[in-house]
């Protein structure tokens, strides 16, 4: 019975579409990443502080990956629409890891074809 407590589920999304259909969907859902998005605004030293960073840094950010991968940029839109986030919430979660002053935890993503 203790074993059965200790184990984790992991979560299966199944998505298809263009980039922002599949953003869209998987914010649908997920709606764990608003809990995510506060923790990580706690790890950051509170939601005001971590979207004072925000501001500072998605603008130096955002248009290198604006060029290098639009359809990630789609991606996120769509996962901000989907979960009823702002766009910029998604990409600060996304950028977390590279400001960092220490390393946070981060996601790691699987694809299946």
């Amino acid at each position: 019975m203790a074993e059965n407590k200790l184990r984790r589920k992991i979560k299966v999304v199944e998505v298809g579409g263009s980039p922002y259909e599949i953003g869209f969907q998987y914010g649908r859902a997920c709606p764990e990443m608003r809990r995510l998005l506060e923790v990580t605004f706690q790890a950051f030293g509170g939601q005001e502080k971590a979207r004072a960073m925000a501001g500072k840094y998605i603008p130096l950010y955002l248009p290198a990956a604006r060029q290098y991968a639009p359809e990630i940029i789609d991606e996120m839109q769509g996962m901000a629409d989907g979960a009823g986030l702002d766009f910029q919430d998604i990409f600060f979660l996304n950028i977390t890891y590279e400001i960092a002053v220490q390393p946070l935890m981060g996601c790691t993503s699987f694809a299946f074809d």
